[in-house]
């Protein structure tokens, strides 16, 4: 089930924003329709529960109930669908032939879920340099060597892969490295081996290359968290206040 889950959920995503667009694209809704609302609602609340992957990550019991490469893949669904339903959501500040007003609460909390949505791809990017064992615990280089150690031998013709080259010391090195990666994890395929002894070489391969990258991802990516963090919380911060300007917008027309 576990790996049918991104699946899953990318079906979702599609299902959601082909309906979105077949939406606006009969009847274009009206800023303050239903229909926009829930979807800002929807965005808003997609956002906060994705929050908690942060929690699973320090929680045994919410580990013990599901493996944290499951919170996460639930973590990344939650972030994407946010994005999207806040997409159309905010549509009409730019489809409707108005100039867009950068300082407008609304642009700026539009332009903060983009931010910290291309933000997190970039990081999710990065968090696939680190190990991690088969649950999504990361981990330490000891423990990748432990488990290299188990997975024992690999067959003769696959050892020239296992060559990791020049350790990477920059974003670019982790680059080159994880394309060197994929090129090889490409080629092991073709060599005829039997499923268990395909399962094994690549998990040693990815195990070796990222063992090789570690201390380089691990650099960037803490200097990552320490951009994304605040990022969300601007985001956050402008969601509140998006909201409520818009009920008390909303109700002083209504007064009038």
């Amino acid at each position: 089930m576990g790996r049918l889950l991104p699946a899953i959920y990318a079906l979702i995503i599609v299902i959601e924003t082909v309906a979105f667009s077949w939406r606006w694209w009969t009847d274009p809704p009206a800023p303050t329709s239903t229909f926009s609302v829930t979807l800002g609602w929807i965005g808003l609340g997609s956002m906060v529960v994705m929050l908690i992957y942060s929690v699973a990550r320090r929680s045994r019991a919410m580990r013990a109930m599901a493996r944290l490469s499951w919170w996460l893949h639930f973590h990344i669904f939650l972030g994407v669908q946010g994005a999207v339903c806040v997409l159309f959501h905010s549509l009409h500040l730019f489809t409707r032939g108005y100039a867009v007003h950068w300082m407008n609460p609304a642009v700026l909390n539009f332009a903060a879920v983009a931010t910290v949505f291309f933000s997190g791809l970039f990081g999710r990017y990065l968090y696939s340099f680190i190990p991690h064992t088969l649950g999504g615990e990361q981990m330490a280089a000891k423990e990748v060597e432990a488990e290299l150690t188990k997975l024992g031998p690999v067959p003769v013709e696959v050892e020239p892969l296992m060559k990791p080259g020049v350790a990477p010391r920059t974003f670019g090195g982790l680059i080159t490295a994880d394309l060197a990666t994929r090129r090889a994890l490409r080629s092991l395929p073709s060599m005829g081996l039997g499923a268990e002894a395909l399962s094994l070489v690549e998990r040693r391969l990815k195990l070796q290359r990222r063992l090789h990258a570690l201390t380089a991802a691990e650099r960037v990516f803490q200097r990552w968290i320490i951009l994304h963090r605040p990022l969300a919380t601007i985001m956050y911060v402008l969601s509140v206040v998006h909201v409520v300007l818009s009920y008390m917008y909303a109700m002083s027309f209504t007064a009038e």
